[in-house]
């Protein structure tokens, strides 16, 4: 086991639910003309070498996100997390990027990923990478180099962020062939539109940015809510 004295030296493991990347899959889903973007929940060791993503919270689907709003979802997302009994906390955030290409961190993403390190200096970004994805999601088998999903982490400086090249993402629960079943059994059905945003929450606020109706349709439960 290696200690990273400075944040992502050293190798880190990342590990994600089902159900996070199946929200994270359906908020790109529901809106494919659009950049989204959400944070990461779970726990990070202290010397960031094991990071585990719980659950997600998508942000939004606008191309700009306001600083206000962004500003206000940070904060009540802390409360939700900071609750009795929540064993989780802000530890990252997600983008995919609506141009096919793009596999790359935008100036937005890294705004909001630097206000996110300040808190948690070990915090990960996941990039959806839309050209994997794509193979993904036509059956072809998942290896550490084609991965649909991009880590990013700090610089050893702090002042930017680079593509975790010693690291990938496994899954804590189940396959990526059950993933590639329930997420391609939800967009069939086009269950996935159920997906709230922040962008949904402040147009209608009835609409619940913890999704716990995605949970249920994928057999997942969240803390509180079974």
């Amino acid at each position: 086991h290696q200690h990273c004295s400075t944040p992502v030296i050293c190798r880190m493991t990342i590990r994600c639910s089902q159900l996070a990347l199946i929200k994270l899959l359906c908020h790109a889903a529901k809106h494919p003309s659009s950049t989204v973007n959400g944070v990461l929940l779970g726990t990070v060791d202290a010397d960031g070498s094991n990071v585990n993503v719980t659950n997600v919270v998508p942000l939004f689907h606008l191309s700009c996100p306001l600083a206000a709003p962004t500003e206000v979802a940070l904060a009540q997302i802390e409360a939700y997390t900071s609750q009795p009994g929540s064993n989780s906390s802000i530890i990252g955030y997600y983008h995919s990027d609506s141009r096919i290409a793009a596999s790359e961190l935008s100036p937005v993403g890294r705004r909001i990923a630097d206000k996110l390190a300040v808190k948690q200096p070990n915090s990960v970004v996941l990039v959806l990478d839309n050209k994997r994805l794509a193979s993904f999601m036509s059956g072809e088998p998942v290896t550490a180099d084609n991965q649909p999903f991009e880590p990013f982490t700090r610089e050893a400086s702090g002042r930017g962020w680079k593509r975790a090249a010693t690291s990938s993402v496994s899954l804590a629960d189940g396959t990526w062939q059950s993933l590639l079943i329930q997420i391609s059994g939800l967009i069939r059905g086009q269950q996935y539109s159920i997906v709230a945003d922040w962008d949904d929450h402040l147009d209608d606020p009835a609409k619940d940015w913890l999704n716990p109706e995605l949970s249920k349709l994928g057999k997942f439960a969240l803390p509180g809510q079974q």
